[in-house]
């Protein structure tokens, strides 16, 4: 809230005229009226803000690439209990992918980066609040509460979206969706418990126009055939794609880094669910 100043007038005992100051205040007030008749500017008024010496308030603009666009500065979250830094970022709308410059390889890949922290999941849009943008981040030893850091949303490898986080320790009251105001999807649901299969224990996350019952059956019916033994990146996905009417996908999720894990996903029409899938409970 813009602070509001009252000047109040005051009003001395009666006295002479000082014949120099009244000189002075003529002779600005003909400069003043010679710069208005001749196209000028006269010199500006004080305002209380420049009175008192306390600056009047001006917004940062927030940056954008194209029509995509920051809509608030970003949060960062540190979670003491697991350590790792939480990042999120609200845009205006989804990324698209002509949003995102290829690497070398023909890859479009969107990255959430800070304090040279390593992903943990990946930049990826909340399934319940499409247009906000999170990633966990493994930044090392704990960065101060109220410590302001530079955040940089990467959209490929030439451009980007840059802005500054002032880091929160994870409390009750921490919830960053409703701190940058993300606008909710009412089709998108999140979803848990797992699957338990011979060679995987699938976990459910999410489901999009669909039930997490749905995503249940459908991730039950991919544990019959996930064998990361004989199909090491895709689970053999590419030989049983089609489970309750879905067509699935799997995807080699760490990067060759820790344990072995997978995302598992499948769409059918505009519905759609995702589950995380590794070897946590079957050595």
């Amino acid at each position: 809230m813009t602070p509001v100043y009252t000047l109040v007038e005051s009003r001395p005992a009666a006295r002479q005229p000082n014949v120099g100051c009244m000189s002075r205040l003529l002779a600005a007030c003909s400069v003043a009226a010679t710069l208005a008749a001749c196209g000028g500017q006269a010199p500006a008024t004080r305002t209380a803000s420049s009175a008192t010496g306390i600056p009047s308030p001006t917004a940062t603009p927030l940056p954008s690439v194209g029509s995509l666009r920051m809509m608030k500065p970003p949060i960062a979250v540190y979670h003491d209990e697991d350590g790792y830094l939480d990042l999120w970022v609200r845009l205006n709308r989804p990324i698209k992918r002509s949003d995102i410059s290829p690497d070398e390889n023909g890859d479009r890949i969107v990255s959430l980066e800070a304090l040279e922290g390593e992903s943990l999941i990946g930049a990826t849009p909340s399934v319940r609040f499409p247009t906000c943008y999170t990633d966990a981040l493994d930044v090392g030893a704990a960065p101060a509460a109220g410590k302001r850091i530079a955040v940089e949303l990467k959209l490929g490898p030439k451009q980007s979206l840059k802005a500054t986080a002032t880091v929160q320790h994870l409390t009750h009251e921490t919830h960053p969706a409703r701190l940058l105001g993300c606008p909710r999807d009412p089709h998108a649901h999140i979803c848990s418990g797992k699957v338990s299969t011979k060679y995987l224990t699938i976990r459910l996350e999410t489901a999009y126009r669909t039930s997490c019952g749905v995503a249940r059956e459908v991730m039950t019916s991919v544990g019959r055939w996930a064998n990361p033994h004989r199909c090491h990146y895709k689970l053999c996905v590419t030989k049983h794609r089609m489970h309750r009417g879905f067509r699935c996908d799997a995807y080699f999720h760490n990067g060759g880094e820790g344990p072995p894990a997978w995302q598992i996903e499948c769409k059918k029409g505009r519905a759609k669910v995702r589950a995380y899938a590794d070897e946590s409970s079957k050595r």
